[in-house]
């Protein structure tokens, strides 16, 4: 199962430990692309699952 999309405060946790500090429209912003990125890597985590089931002996 793939991990949910990253919640605010997860982002802002993550942000702290990378010593980023962001302005708020900026924050808006890395977020929206956080999650974008987070939909974006299950979509092919999801099509490389049915390309392994379609070819399983394919590398």
């Amino acid at each position: 199962m793939d991990a949910p999309e990253p919640t605010e405060e997860a982002f802002d946790e993550a942000a702290r430990r990378a010593g980023l500090t962001l302005a708020p429209e900026d924050r808006t912003i890395a977020l929206a692309e956080a999650r974008a990125l987070h939909r974006a890597a299950a979509l092919v985590r999801a099509y490389v699952a049915g390309a392994d089931r379609r070819n399983p002996d394919a590398e």
